[in-house]
């Protein structure tokens, strides 16, 4: 099987190793640090019992590399 000739190849959460791969994984970046940030301080303001404000939505990325070219 070639990639990306007779598959195209994508991963989740822009792992540093796909763009080290033979052929660069095409992947999808969530931002998963942001994610994981937003909720350790949101658990600290609790603690604390100051006001949370409602965590917003944080669009993905495409981050296009050989494996879907």
């Amino acid at each position: 099987v070639r990639i990306p000739e007779d598959i195209k190849v994508t991963g989740c959460d822009n792992i540093e190793a796909s763009e080290y791969c033979i052929v660069p994984i095409t992947t999808i970046d969530t931002y998963s640090q942001k994610f994981i940030d937003t909720a350790v301080m949101s658990i600290i303001k609790k603690t604390k019992n100051k006001k949370v404000r409602r965590m917003n939505c944080i669009e993905p990325d495409i981050i296009f590399r050989q494996s879907t070219e």
